[in-house]
């Protein structure tokens, strides 16, 4: 995470999709930025 965010001037988060709770993983999946 802080390579990336070091080299692409933004926070990162990394997680794998099946970690994301069903709850609010629609919401994230929505807003992911695939890079």
């Amino acid at each position: 995470e802080y390579y990336l965010s070091d080299l692409i001037g933004v926070k990162v988060d990394l997680v794998m999709k099946t970690a994301l709770k069903p709850r609010i993983g629609k919401r994230i999946l929505k807003e992911v930025v695939y890079i």
